[in-house]
């Protein structure tokens, strides 16, 4: 349904409206985290069965007393990083596009010191990674890039089911392009880990280290058929009525399930009864909320890519133990302090024991890295420093 059209019930309408503004709201949440982010959250009310939400994570983690802030990353106005001269600036970082097979990536290189590769999951893209990578760039060469079939990295034809090897395959493209022989640091959030650690399974030269955080390895939980159910009817759903229900589907796994007298929104949200068709207004000047309603189309994009095309094959990974204990890379399993009793934190405990490593525990929960970035890379590197 496009922004605007109207159900003769208006409950579609709500819903629509209500999808606009989470995408808003996830958009200026990745940009700086700002006020703005949570003002426009207004709509939903304070349910905590929300907090895994995907694209609520960053949002609804953020401190409510932080001060707004109505400039974009490189723009006159932001201040300088931390431990890095008048800042990281979009003028100091490196923009360009790789043309790998079956897709042209777009990636972003900031900084010096040795090479730091992040890899996103979910619907999100580089501008996710822009706190943490200015909190690392006096310390490493920050290589961050959208994945395949997200935002600024089209396909060259029709989406189709997606392969961890191609997008592992695709991050070696990329190191290999901007570190030559050089072996990288790797960071890798959600289903990026699981890019992460194929990375280092089938180029472990390439590879120094990689952080997983997170994984959604659902093959190695105690309830695994319960995910093969879930993955199977999101796939279902998708094929028969799309992206919308079948985010609602997939969702519902993690135990949101829809609400009786409300409508369930894409991403696992519930238009209330009493929603309005007013927005909550911003104090965004025009080319801020002209970016941030780019960013916001194309996460919707993305979330579309993310159900229908990435979902089915990031859900039935496992990882190439053999290969990967037999690398020279280190693997780090890292879950989030505030993700205890999660999926991920379990997957990620269970990938820990199957490596017969500690896993290392960082700041937050599933989204911590955009919550707090200077906390969290303030771990990162202390783990990276030791390896």
């Amino acid at each position: 349904m496009s922004p605007g059209q109207k159900c003769d019930d208006g409950r579609c309408r709500r819903q629509d409206l209500l999808r606009i503004t989470l995408n808003q709201a996830v958009a200026v949440a990745m940009v700086d985290v700002p006020r703005a982010g949570l003002d426009l959250l207004a709509v939903l009310d304070d349910d905590e069965s929300l907090a895994d939400n995907h694209r609520l994570a960053a949002v609804r983690g953020a401190p409510h007393d932080q001060p707004a802030r109505t400039t974009l990353p490189g723009r006159p106005g932001r201040p300088p990083g931390p431990g890095h001269p008048g800042g990281i600036t979009m003028e100091s970082t490196k923009a360009d596009a790789l043309k790998v097979p079956g897709a042209t990536l777009y990636y972003e290189v900031q900084g010096s010191g040795p090479i730091l590769l992040l890899i996103c999951g979910g619907i999100y893209d580089a501008r996710t990674y822009a706190g943490l990578a200015q909190q690392l760039a006096d310390r490493y060469t920050v290589l961050t890039y959208d994945r395949r079939g997200n935002s600024r990295s089209p396909l060259d034809g029709a989406p189709e089911q997606q392969s961890i090897a191609v997008h592992a395959d695709d991050a070696y493209r990329l190191l290999t392009t901007v570190a030559g022989d050089e072996p990288a640091y790797v960071f890798g959030n959600s289903s990026g880990a699981i890019f992460g650690l194929e990375l280092a399974a089938r180029h472990p030269a390439q590879v120094r280290a990689i952080v997983a955080h997170e994984p959604p390895i659902f093959e190695l939980l105690p309830d695994r058929d319960h995910w093969r159910e879930v993955i199977k009817a999101a796939e279902d759903t998708f094929a028969k009525e799309g992206a919308g229900p079948a985010m609602q589907v997939f969702n519902a796994g993690f135990g949101g399930e829809q609400e009786e007298g409300g409508t369930q929104a894409e991403g696992g949200a519930q238009a209330e009864d009493g929603a309005t068709d007013q927005e909550p207004q911003a104090d965004l000047d025009p080319e801020t909320a002209a970016h941030l309603a780019e960013i916001g189309l194309a996460m919707e994009k993305n979330m579309e890519f993310f159900i229908g095309y990435e979902v089915p094959p990031v859900a039935r990974y496992i990882p190439d133990f053999t290969a990967l204990q037999a690398s020279p890379a280190r693997v780090v399993a890292a879950v989030g302090d505030a993700s205890e009793g999660t999926p991920m934190s379990g997957a990620t405990l269970a990938l820990a024991e199957r490596l017969g490593t500690e896993p290392v525990v960082f700041p937050g929960d599933h989204g911590g890295f955009a919550v707090q970035p200077e906390a969290f890379a303030a771990k990162l590197h202390e783990v990276l420093a030791r390896l």
